[in-house]
Formats: structure tokens, C-alpha cells, sequence
């Protein structure tokens, strides 16, 4: 074996044979030793000349492959020097930036203890940035399938550890060291209730709304969900004693229940709409394991006090949802094998139908709640399912408070994955996990900016823990053994049971499920894009010290190239129309995507529509040009959302939807009634259709939620305002 050619020594090699040359002749020059051995070479113990692939595995035609190299003393030395300056910069910026004689600038809905403290925690600085997928360099190395190599270059589906999902290209210092706001600003809500809260809109506010604010103020959401009373109990439910027998034996006493008139067909049928319908946007289940283990356990069990029993009863209060969804939308028709089942008169009394409180599946829910009573302290994977679940419920029934609730107690189950059992699981069972640590921050997110609540210290951990890769699990070795076991799964005539309730073939459901599993990795990123957002951009200060033009320039081509990176099956431009509706994936995925699009333009540009409305000193012509732009976006916004009220049975987000609908209204009152004539200019043509829409989506949710009927109250006095003309306003108080 030939030895591999000689090197010339790099310029940062430690070695320095010109030099021992010089000192005297009798040291020899030092060999050239390799900094990095490829792992043949270091295995065989051979000089390897760091070649690609190198002379020795090219000469015997061997894979040549390199670990990362660690960083030497000079590299972490200049990487730690980097880090001291940057941090530097930073204070210097701010201190140059600190005005001479700073006053805390108090709203005037707050009260003085309210001020923003020094510390306060603030957004992210333009250093930290970059796309929400990723740099799109070829360096990211994952180990999925063949299939999902189409997609290498358009999502991260197995980041590397030091890449995480919430900064990607940011380093841990430089993330932690650039969350503050710039001296002396103001947070400005990312909830749009507190829209109201704004002093250029509260200071045009009719007094019939500080009259309608008066008990509780402008922040009334929180305060009003939290004193709703509980979802409805079964009538048969006693206080006095509880059975702890199994539901086989209160049936063999005699006792009727509920369950024990449900044939096996009805059961997998409310779960095949559970699983065209909630599952397609929110895939906390693994469908075959459900299939084949859990809807098992629970049906061999007899709906016994167990977490399997809990899941399945909870899919199936869905799954009544679900159908209704279906039905509304003019989708059944399409669902041939579960069409029979869906015309059963005994289902329809689960349907909520002229039923008790006509709240869908609430006969399924209750018995749910009676048995997860028993589990409470249990913190496992389908303990951390059932919650969600749960969730999805409450969201249904738009109980944004419940809702908040479930979500924290799987948060709990989250963290206690993620810090407490590391290492005793399989590839399934982490992707699992790691599917529902995002589906929970994904849902806190959204339920604590808008109910004004606290976050759990979930979202710390998104550094850690990766994207999921929706790893299929090919044995069951580990799932507990059923004694006379049966398989439900959800099929017909061999086929896999699809999203749409009919049989499909293996080709059809791989590529069905990863055309879901993309969208739900295009969820997240979206999550992360919109965090980027709340914490760049939302802030202002008395000195009109907004965030930079360049700042928003950047998160818009983060925007933009969120869209353009989606997988061709998902991709759209904002000129395409609509696709048609034919199946549930059309509302569900297809115009849901369109809508946080949209939803994410109007976040992006929110901060600026605060700045022209507060700051009249600092309004120009191009201003108001580009607030024109924008609320054509409201407009595009209405569009998509008379898709996606089709399916107004499947919408566990209809608390957030009107909520944004309300803060929209309120800016376009604003700007409608404000004292600058350019203003009202701005509003585009049409806006008045788009109000009434609003304004009758919120008379819709009223008799759901007691905020959203507060939101209505004030949307019909705003109202004729906005379509009318202005008049005469005073401040509203808090």
C-alpha cells in the first residue's frame, strides 16, 4: 500500500517546519500530521491526507466519511472574542439610544404599578434571524425515507441537535443575549382584544362602549371565560356513590348504559370521523397503533377505567363533530362505507340533535371525564393524548379557558418527556413525543396571547427537542397484551381506511399521509415565524422608537419564503384561486394553509398600523398608501374564511378567528373615524361588506362564549359607525 502524497502545511497549522529548519540543522522538519483523520484512516491508524475522499480509501475503493470535527483551542478562542463583541455592540446601542431624561410611558388603560419594568423581557434583534426553515445549504443531513427526499430542500424533517426549530442558524448565546426591548418602550399585545386598548383606538371609542366595559374593563376575556360555568354533567351521574366496577359488570347488574347500546360499526364509524376530519390538522393520534392496540383494548375491556378507554371515548365525541362537519359541509356523499352508518337512527342521539344542551358527543365526553378522574396523576404518552384531546373538545365548544386548562396539564406530560425520561423509549415512541411537545406549544401559543395568560416553560425547550419525522411503527412488541385480542382497525375489504372514510392502497395512503404530514410541519414553522414577530416587532415608545423598516423587511421575506418552500403539493401564490371543495382535506388543510398566510401578513403589520395611528407627527403619503394595502389583506382574509366556515363543526379555532375579526374591525373604526380625513382614505373599496361579515360572525359565536357575545356588543355599536360615517367619541376606561 502506497503512502498518500505529502502536504503542504496550512497556514493555521500549529506545526511549522520552516521554522525548525531555521533553529539548527539538527532537528528534523516536522511531519505533516493530519488534523482530522477520515474514519478508515483513524480506524487503521494510517496517515490520512485529508483529501475527499482520501488516497487511501479512493485507492481501495472505499466510502470515504468524516465525524465532525471539534473546534480547536484558536477556533473557540476567536469564536469566544466574537461573542464578548457582539455583546458589547449591543450595550453600546442601547446606551447610545437611552434618551437623557427617561420617563416610564404609562397607557392610559394602565395603572402606574403596570409600567413596563427595566427588565422586562423583549423581542428578538435583527442579529438572531433567519428563515423558519433553515438555511438552504445542503447541510442539513437527515435520515428519513425515500420519500421524503423530494422534500430535502423544503422542510427540515430531522434537524441537526444544534440547529433547534425555534433559531435555527442562531447561536444559543446570541439568542439569549438579544431578547430585550430597546430602553424605555412599550409591548404592544399581540392579542387583538387588546386592540381595544390602543390609546388612538380607546380615545375614539363611543361612549356606549365604555359603557359596555365598565364592570370589567377592556381586558374582559380572561375575566368573562373564567367564569363560565362547567360543561354540563350527565344526568345520571350521583354524587352519593360511585361504581368503580367495570361497565361489563354494571351492565351484567342491570344498569343501562350508554355504551352498552353501541355495535362495534358505529364505534369505528365515529372514529373514522374523527380521523377525516380533527386529525387532518391535529395528528396527536398515531392512526394504526389506535387501530389496532388502543380502540382494541378499550372494546375488549368493556370502556373499563383505563387511558385507553378514556382516548377512544374522546375520538368518539369528536368523531359526532366530526360527521356533523361532514353533513354541513355536503361531504357524506362521499364517504361510501360509512354512509350506512351515518343514516342509523341510533346515532343521531349522539349527535346532538334536539338532544340534552345540543352539544355533540357530550354522552361520550362525560364518560371520559368520569374515568380520567382516576388517572389524574398519570403523566404518560396517551395521558398526554387524552389532554389534548380534551382540548380539542373545549375548543369545539369555543371554551377557550378549559381549553388552556388541558393544554397545561399536557404540558406537564411534555416536559416530564423531555427532561425527566430521555433514554428509555424507541425512535416511535420520541417522534411521538415530539409530534405532541408541538401540537401543546403550538396551542399555548395561541390560547395565552389571547386570553392575556402565562405561558408554561414548554417553549424553552424547543431547542431540544427536534421536528417530528412521523416515524411508523413496524412492531408492536411493546404494547400490553389483550387477552382474547381483536382487531378493529378501520379498514374495508383489506384496504387502509383513508382520511375521506373509503378503502385506499398502500401507495394512496403514503402519499395521503405525507401530504398531512407536511402541512402539519408547515404549521409549526408558521408557529415559529409568528413568535419571531410578537417578539421583534411588537413594541413601540413615547419617542416614536418603533421597530426598523429593515427588521419588517427581513420577517416578510421570511414570509414569503415560508410560502415558496412548501412542498409542491402545498404550494400556492396569492393569485390562484381557491381550489374546489371535495373533500375535508380541501377546508381543513388546503384553506387553512391560505389563511395563516394571510393571518400572518396582518400580524406582520399590525406594529405599523399602531404607529400610524399613534403617531400623526410621523404619518406620510406612503403610509397611507401601504395601510390601504393592507387592508385589502382584511379583505383576501374574508375571502378564505367563507371556505373554512363550511366546516364550521370541525373549527376548534373559531375563538381565535373571531378574536382576530374583532381586532380588525376595531382598526378600521380607527382609521374610519379618526380626525385626519387621509385616514379614512385609506380603507378600500368593499370594506363595508367585509364589516358586515364580521359584524355577523360575531352575533353567530355570541351564545358560545361570553366574551365573543361581549366582542358582538361592541361590534353592532361600532357598527353603523363604520358604514355610516363618525361622530362623537370619548375614551373608553379599563
Amino acid at each position: 500500500m502506497s503512502e498518500p502524497p505529502a502536504r503542504r502545511p496550512r497556514e493555521d497549522d500549529d506545526s511549522d517546519p520552516a521554522g525548525a529548519q531555521q533553529d539548527g540543522s539538527s532537528k528534523k522538519p516536522r511531519i505533516f500530521v493530519a488534523r482530522q483523520a477520515c474514519e478508515r484512516c483513524r480506524l487503521k491508524k494510517t496517515r490520512c491526507d485529508e483529501d475527499y475522499p482520501c488516497s487511501l480509501c479512493k485507492a481501495l475503493g472505499l466510502e470515504c466519511k468524516y465525524a465532525d470535527r471539534k473546534a480547536t483551542r484558536n477556533e473557540a478562542s476567536f469564536s469566544t472574542v466574537l461573542s464578548y463583541l457582539a455583546r458589547i455592540e449591543s450595550k453600546v446601542e442601547q446606551i447610545s439610544a437611552k434618551p437623557a431624561h427617561p420617563q416610564p410611558h404609562i397607557e392610559p388603560w394602565q395603572s402606574p404599578s403596570a409600567a413596563p419594568s427595566p427588565g422586562h423581557v423583549g423581542p428578538i434583534t435583527p442579529r438572531g434571524l433567519v428563515t423558519a426553515y433553515g438555511p438552504d445549504d445542503g447541510s442539513r443531513h437527515h435520515q428519513a425515507g425515500s420519500h421524503q427526499r423530494h422534500y430535502r430542500n423544503s422542510l427540515p424533517l430531522n434537524p441537526r441537535p444544534s440547529e433547534s426549530p425555534a433559531a435555527v442558524g442562531a447561536t444559543p448565546d446570541t439568542v439569549s443575549d438579544t431578547i430585550s426591548h430597546p430602553p424605555q418602550t412599550t409591548p404592544i399585545s399581540f392579542s387583538a382584544h387588546k386592540v381595544l386598548q390602543w390609546p388612538a383606538v380607546s380615545a375614539l371609542m363611543p361612549p356606549e362602549v365604555a359603557s359596555i366595559c365598565r364592570d370589567h374593563g377592556t381586558g374582559y376575556v380572561s375575566i368573562l371565560e373564567g367564569k363560565r360555568p362547567p360543561v354540563p354533567l350527565p344526568s345520571s351521574l350521583s354524587r352519593q356513590s360511585v361504581d368503580f366496577g367495570s361497565m361489563s359488570a354494571r351492565i351484567g347488574n342491570g344498569e343501562e348504559q350508554p355504551l352498552s347500546r353501541l355495535s362495534v360499526s358505529i364505534i369505528t364509524t365515529l372514529c373514522d370521523a374523527y380521523f377525516a376530519t380533527f386529525h387532518l390538522a391535529h395528528p396527536i393520534l398515531d392512526r394504526s397503533v389506535f387501530s389496532h392496540h388502543t380502540l382494541s383494548v378499550a372494546i375488549q375491556r368493556g370502556f373499563d377505567y383505563d387511558l385507553e378507554s378514556c382516548v377512544v371515548l374522546t375520538v368518539m365525541a369528536l368523531g359526532c363533530w366530526g360527521i356533523r362537519a361532514s353533513r354541513e359541509a355536503g361531504f357524506a356523499a362521499s364517504t361510501p362505507r360509512t354512509t350506512h352508518y351515518l343514516d342509523d337512527p341510533s346515532l343521531e342521539q349522539y349527535l346532538g340533535h334536539g338532544g340534552r344542551d345540543g352539544i355533540p358527543g357530550l354522552t361520550f365526553f362525560n364518560e371520559s371525564r368520569k374515568r380520567i378522574g382516576f388517572l389524574r396523576n398519570d403523566s404518560s404518552m396517551q395521558d398526554c393524548q387524552f389532554h389534548l384531546l380534551n382540548g380539542l373538545f373545549y375548543a369545539q365548544l369555543v371554551r377557550p379557558m378549559d381549553w388552556y386548562y388541558c393544554i397545561g396539564r399536557a404540558a406537564v406530560c411534555c416536559i416530564t418527556f423531555w427532561e425527566c425520561h430521555s433514554a428509555d423509549c424507541d425512535d416511535w415512541a420520541r417522534d411521538m413525543q415530539s409530534r405532541l411537545f408541538w401540537i401543546t406549544v403550538m396551542a399555548e401559543s395561541v390560547l395565552a396571547d389571547e386570553l392575556s395568560l402565562s405561558t408554561s416553560r414548554l417553549a424553552q425547550l424547543q431547542e431540544k427537542v427536534p421536528l417530528p419525522k412521523f416515524v411508523k411503527l413496524e412492531r408492536n412488541p411493546f404494547l400490553p397484551v389483550v387477552e382474547h385480542y381483536h382487531d378493529y382497525s378501520m379498514t374495508s375489504q383489506g384496504g387502509s381506511a383513508s382520511a375521506h372514510g373509503i378503502s385506499r392502497g398502500s401507495d394512496d395512503a403514503e402519499a395521503d399521509d405525507l401530504f398531512y404530514n407536511y402541512h402539519f410541519l408547515s404549521q409549526i414553522a408558521h408557529r415559529i415565524l409568528l413568535t419571531r414577530m410578537k417578539d421583534s416587532l411588537y413594541y413601540s415608545s413615547p419617542t416614536g422608537n418603533y421597530p426598523p423598516a429593515t427588521l419588517e423587511d427581513e420577517l416578510n421575506h421570511q414570509h414569503q419564503q415560508w410560502r415558496s418552500q412548501l412542498p409542491p403539493a402545498l404550494r400556492f401564490t396569492e393569485e390562484d384561486a381557491i381550489p374546489p371543495q371535495s373533500a375535508p382535506r380541501d377546508i381543513l388543510v388546503v384553506a387553512w394553509l391560505r389563511s395563516r398566510f394571510v393571518v400572518a401578513k396582518i400580524h406582520l403589520a399590525r406594529p405599523f398600523l399602531h404607529k400610524v395611528l399613534s403617531r400623526p407627527d410621523l404619518r406620510t403619503a406612503a403610509d397611507i398608501i401601504r395601510c390601504h394595502e393592507i387592508f385589502k389583506d382584511f379583505l383576501q382574509w374574508g375571502s378564505v374564511l367563507e371556505v373554512i366556515l363550511l366546516m364550521k363543526n370541525c373549527l376548534p379555532l373559531r375563538f381565535s378567528l373571531a378574536a382576530q375579526l374583532f381586532g380588525q374591525l376595531l382598526i378600521l373604526y380607527a382609521f374610519k373615524n379618526n380626525e385626519d380625513p387621509s385616514l379614512a382614505d385609506a380603507l378600500p373599496q368593499g370594506y363595508q361588506s367585509w364589516c358586515t361579515f364580521v359584524v355577523n360572525m360575531l352575533d353567530e359565536c355570541a351564545p358560545l362564549s361570553p366574551a365573543l357575545a361581549r366582542d358582538a356588543q361592541i361590534a353592532a355599536v361600532l357598527y353603523p359607525r363604520l358604514v355610516e360615517g363618525g361622530m362623537g367619541a370619548v375614551g373608553v376606561g379599563s
